[in-house]
């Protein structure tokens, strides 16, 4: 599936002595196949280490992450010489192994020029509980969210339609009925499927047929986030963050101006869920709105931390989380259910680094 991150990857490929990329997102958005099919493509060898999968990796970084002592126990270990031209390494699940983050400094630091990429998940949360500080300024860190809907359409084959509205996009002229028709088919389905590439993949495989399409698959993913909640939170706060994002469907079905925290619970309050929202929003499991007081420039600085709202990352996951039936978002004259959806695409566009035109008001 082509990604807009691509560019990014390529830009950072081209760099004389790149700094260690780091590749963030939520679970199931695509970091680790992405990664791993652009080193496959510029490098003739990969030395690939996910932490989670195989945890004496960790080892590789102690007693000390000097680049050259980490360099010297990989090569023996993997009986090969590593060039430095030809060899890229990648490591995966680093938010499960600190000294390797702690590392990347020191990489970024080291006279030889050897490329490093990672990627993790929860990384907002771990980096807020680490011992020893972040390499601010020692990695380029990109941001990787769920397809939006021109990565949709270009999974889909759909290149034509996806240039002819972006072209209108730009001319601001409208476009031919029937084209319109059918681009309003295709985000009603994406609202349905989401941009998980999981969901995304099996909805092609499936003749691009709502009726097959497995739902079972969001409803796995979002198991697996609460597991991370039991995984990465102590007993007490894993409660209050499983119940903060068991609450979203029924804070967007309602129209409330902001976070209702007696929706989460009888009696709740920010003292209470604070943390949580945080933990969630760290996790990039859901994306958070704030109400503008004043609509000038920046727009930062006229925000009102109080009055937000929450939106999860994936409209697909919104879909099975609050267990909404597809004829409510598919059919024209169900108006009620879409709503929400459509408004977490608008969002989740507009505060991505690169904006896309669909990012705009729908």
């Amino acid at each position: 599936m082509e990604r807009h991150l691509e560019k990014q990857l390529n830009g950072w490929l081209k760099k004389e002595k790149p700094l260690p990329l780091m590749l963030v997102g939520a679970r199931q958005t695509g970091k680790t196949y992405l990664l791993q099919e652009f080193c496959k493509l510029n490098f003739e060898n990969q030395i690939y280490l996910n932490f989670a999968e195989k945890p004496e990796y960790k080892q590789f970084f102690s007693p000390s992450v000097n680049v050259n002592d980490i360099i010297s126990r990989m090569e023996i270990f993997f009986n090969q010489k590593f060039d430095q031209e030809k060899t890229i390494f990648f490591f995966d699940e680093i938010q499960d192994c600190e000294e390797a983050i702690s590392s990347l400094k020191y990489f970024a630091e080291s006279k030889d020029n050897y490329r490093v990429v990672t990627a993790g998940s929860l990384l907002g949360v771990r980096i807020n509980r680490m011992k020893n500080s972040f390499p601010v300024g020692k990695v380029q860190i990109e941001h990787l969210f769920p397809l939006d809907f021109e990565e949709f359409l270009w999974a889909l084959g759909e290149q034509m339609l996806s240039l002819e509205i972006r072209n209108h996009y730009i001319s601001n002229e409208p476009i031919h009925s029937i084209i319109h028709e059918k681009a309003l088919r295709l985000y009603r389905t994406y609202l349905c499927v989401g941009g998980m590439p999981a969901n995304v993949l099996n909805f092609i495989e499936n003749q691009n047929d709502l009726v097959l399409f497995n739902r079972q698959i969001s409803s796995d993913i979002l198991t697996g986030y609460l597991a991370d909640m039991a995984k990465y939170a102590d007993e007490v706060s894993a409660v209050k963050i499983h119940n903060v994002f068991r609450s979203i469907p029924s804070q967007l079905a309602k129209e409330n101006p902001k976070f209702m925290y007696k929706l989460v619970e009888n009696g709740g309050n920010r003292d209470k869920y604070q943390t949580a929202i945080d933990w969630l929003i760290q996790a990039g499991m859901v994306l958070p709105s704030a109400k503008i007081e004043l609509p000038q420039s920046p727009l930062t600085a006229y925000k009102s931390e109080s009055n937000f709202k929450l939106y999860l990352s994936d409209s697909g996951l919104l879909v099975s989380l609050s267990q909404t039936k597809f004829n409510n978002i598919i059919q024209p004259q169900e108006m009620m259910f879409r709503v929400f959806y459509q408004k977490v695409m608008s969002l989740r566009h507009l505060i991505r680094t690169n904006t896309t035109f669909f990012s705009g008001t729908h």
